[in-house]
């Protein structure tokens, strides 16, 4: 093996750290007693070399020193030009590896102190990325040292994923000094994820010359969803690298509806083959259609129109360069005529219609066994990416290409049914399932032998369609419900561990909805009346009472900084105070170190209240956005002090310690606000870090049965992990489909006045039926109460598990 001198010296370094100190010592003496030596030679012209210069050599740091010998071995250097160097050297910093980067400039036409000095500038604090495409800028044929630093300062401004496709064309082509001008270009033209393609391209098809050109014009059509895909296959391991290449020409440079028809004839080894690709691709996928759902920031999080208004001209340009390719050649125009008047209700409106646009275009271009595999596991999908945009782009593919025949698409598209069980779950948690349902008996058949087959195949999945029975029941046809049944009492009586209860439960529940026919009814209740019925008084009950105790009731809602945040912040509070409650500074909850300033601002919005409600709210979100401040909205019903304490998120320190609070103050309901992706932030993640510092992790159980109220779209992918954090000792409001702000205010405060009002009520039946008009009024049917079958079904795994450890 062929070690570069870099590479030796760095050993020699390290092996200063395994010898002992005087061998160290040693070692350090030999470096410098070279570096001396390098430096008396190039300053043969002047006697003036004295002690003093001697040592400061000798100190020298390896890197510094190393610097030093090749400024030395420049042409033409004089012994003034070095000793100003050494001076200046005590204040260069410089990465370890760019030592070996100014040993290969120095050895280029017409290399100079003056261009020595200004590589040393523009490599200084650069990543490593950087430093090894400049090592690699050396070895372009008949490139000088001036040639060398306009390289340098032409390619620093790419990306990482640049820098790393230039280094590797570079190191495995003979490019020239003419043709380095036009590659720069081709690869500027590139995004990250193709620049990223082009560099594993380099280095495991061995890419060389023209083909490599060839292959960066070609990836410039790469759609970007294609180019993740590619990016997956590159990662991977499912197929050998030498067929990448022929994998991107015959295939993925395509466009969408030949890739479509090459799918529909691929054998089946291929197929299975691009699914699996698909699957390592999802990750990535799913991060840039959940990014398109608004104006969001690089994490993803929606940017408020206060936040979007301070932006300088150079971010508002930021967020444009990441809309999608197509969607930005056709807004170009207007949004430069937008940054140019200074027009921001214009340019919030483009930018917000360009993004919802490039969420479209993102999916369009998916072929639809892509789209399939997405919906099978993309679980961090929004339900808003999930429900409104991935769904009927699939429904409207199926239609096209199958006559909406679902069956048909599973058995031609994924034969050996990887993901048929994911997909069906996916479907059914999200309420999707149904609309698939075909109409034909046969059909219905076919297709619920895949459903009982992915329904049942373990507690979570029995969970999860748990939510949608009611929806695919309403879809059956009478045969095809008596044969749904019929499949499951077979798994029923299978006996499996806390699954067979579920699944009892299940039928149980619909036994008692009235939605099977006398003969499934004397079916099912021969086999309940073997097992035995379960109680579900206990899993339905409504701890009102327990609440009641103290005469207090108490709930803590946590808005977001964001445009639906303030949305949301707005409205509940009007709410409140257009029913009765009366706001004031909270003192538990807000923070202790609030200047006096801003509690006089504070008591005087409050104040303002009555006559000006609208205008103080609005500059009560805004304060709270900066500063740690709750709003406690207090009113007595039926002799009860129900207390509905405000706030927006700060940070995660803050909200850990809010919720530290909700547990020493004793509160009842806690109410999430917000996106999806903020249920994290706001319960997931502080309740963990709770449960391992508190006494929560100390096996005692929680003070009380509490209640969570999740506003975000989609709050049942977050019921089950929320259920174990509280360890079932909870009730969940939540919806499969899309949070409604009406609802989520109306339930809030209506449950404390029920309380209040009904302190007897015993099931949350009742609950159900009382507040029945909040739902049907508003459009609620995706809400799921307490009481729900997943509501019941959650408490029994607890209970059942909890049974199991004693």
């Amino acid at each position: 093996m062929k070690l570069s001198i870099f590479f030796i010296t760095e050993l020699l370094i390290l092996a200063t750290l395994y010898v002992p100190a005087t061998a160290a010592a040693r070692l350090e003496e030999v470096v410098a007693e070279k570096t001396y030596s390098i430096y008396k030679k190039a300053c043969s012209d002047s006697s003036e070399t004295n002690a003093a210069t001697k040592t400061l050599i000798y100190k020298l740091p390896y890197i510094q020193s190393r610097l030093l010998r090749s400024f030395c071995l420049l042409q033409n250097i004089t012994s003034k030009d070095i000793d100003q160097f050494l001076l200046e050297l005590q204040d260069i910093t410089v990465p370890f590896e760019a030592a070996e980067l100014f040993d290969l400039f120095i050895v280029l036409p017409a290399a100079s102190a003056q261009e020595y000095s200004r590589l040393l500038t523009l490599i200084k604090d650069q990543p490593h990325a950087t430093i090894t495409m400049c090592k690699n800028l050396t070895s372009i044929r008949e490139i000088d040292a001036r040639q060398f630093i306009i390289a340098v300062e032409k390619a620093v401004p790419l990306p990482a994923s640049g820098q790393w496709a230039l280094s590797a064309i570079l190191a495995t082509s003979q490019t020239r000094i003419t043709d380095f001008e036009q590659l720069l270009e081709n690869l500027s033209q590139l995004s990250e994820t193709q620049q990223w393609i082009m560099e594993k391209l380099v280095t495991t098809s061995s890419l060389k010359g023209d083909i490599a050109l060839q292959t960066i014009a070609a990836l410039q059509t790469l759609s970007t969803s294609a180019a993740i895909n590619v990016m997956a296959l590159l990662k991977s391991t499912i197929l050998p690298a030498d067929q990448t290449l022929h994998w991107l020409h015959k295939f993925f440079l395509l466009p969408t509806k030949e890739q479509e028809q090459i799918f529909s004839a691929f054998e089946l080894q291929d197929k299975l083959s691009l699914l699996r690709i698909y699957g390592e691709g999802t990750i990535n996928l799913i991060h840039e259609i959940n990014r398109f759902h608004d104006i969001t920031d690089g994490f993803g999080r929606e940017i408020s129109k206060t936040t979007l208004k301070s932006f300088s001209e150079k971010q508002l340009h930021e967020l444009f360069a990441r809309l999608h390719p197509e969607v930005k050649i056709q807004w170009s125009e207007p949004y430069n005529d937008a940054v140019q008047a200074n027009n921001f209700t214009e340019l919030s409106r483009i930018l917000h219609q360009a993004t919802q646009q490039s969420q479209q275009e993102t999916v369009v271009e998916l072929t639809s066994a892509n789209l399939y595999v997405l919906l099978a596991r993309g679980t961090q999908l929004y339900t808003s990416s999930f429900r409104n945009v991935l769904v009927p782009h699939f429904k409207k593919r199926l239609q096209d290409k199958n006559k909406g025949n679902l069956l048909y698409f599973l058995q031609n598209t994924d034969p050996t049914s990887i993901y048929t069980s994911s997909f069906i779950t996916n479907l059914a948690r999200r309420g999707q399932l149904a609309m698939f349902m075909p109409a034909e008996n046969l059909k219905q058949f076919q297709l619920l032998d895949l459903v009982v087959k992915s329904a049942y195949a373990s507690q979570s999945k029995v969970l999860h369609f748990s939510a949608s029975f009611p929806e695919l029941f309403a879809t059956l046809q009478p045969q095809a419900r008596s044969y749904f049944i019929e499949k499951t009492l077979e798994i029923l009586q299978q006996d499996l561990p806390i699954r067979s209860d579920l699944i009892q439960l299940i039928l149980q529940h619909y036994m008692a909805q009235k939605m099977i026919a006398p003969t499934d009814y004397q079916k099912i209740a021969a086999v309940i009346e073997k097992r035995g019925v379960i109680d579900t008084t206990p899993l339905n009950r409504v701890p009102f009472q327990d609440w009641l105790r103290d005469g207090r009731l108490s709930s803590l809602s946590i808005f977001q900084d964001d445009d639906d945040g303030y949305t949301s912040y707005i409205s509940n509070n009007m709410a409140l105070l257009h029913n009765g409650y009366a706001p004031g500074l909270s003192f538990e909850f807000s923070g202790e170190n609030l200047s006096i300033a801003t509690t006089d601002t504070i008591e005087k919005l409050l104040g303002n209240m009555g006559a000006k409600p609208y205008e103080a709210l609005n500059q009560l979100f805004h304060l709270s956005s900066k500063s740690p401040i709750v709003i406690d909205w207090k009113k007595t019903v039926s002799k009860v002090e129900i207390t509905h304490s405000t706030g927006i998120f700060q940070d995660n320190i803050r909200q850990l310690g809010l919720l530290q609070k909700f547990w020493d103050l004793g509160y009842e309901m806690y109410c999430q606000r917000g996106h999806s992706y903020w249920v994290g932030p706001q319960l997931q993640i502080p309740m963990e870090s709770l449960k391992l510092d508190t006494a929560l992790a100390k096996n005692k159980t929680l003070p009380e049965q509490h209640f969570l109220s999740l506003g975000s779209c989609g709050g049942m992918e977050s019921y089950l992990e929320l259920s174990q954090i509280f360890a079932g000792q909870v009730d969940i409001l939540a919806t499969v489909g899309t949070g409604k702000v009406t609802i989520n205010n109306q339930y809030n405060r209506i449950l404390f006045e029920l309380a209040a009002s009904h302190p007897h009520l015993s099931s949350w039946n009742e609950v159900a039926q009382l507040t029945r008009p909040i739902f049907t009024e508003t459009g609620g049917s995706d809400y799921l109460q307490p009481g729900s079958l997943p509501a019941l079904l959650h408490k029994m795994i607890f209970q059942l598990q909890h049974h199991d450890d004693h």
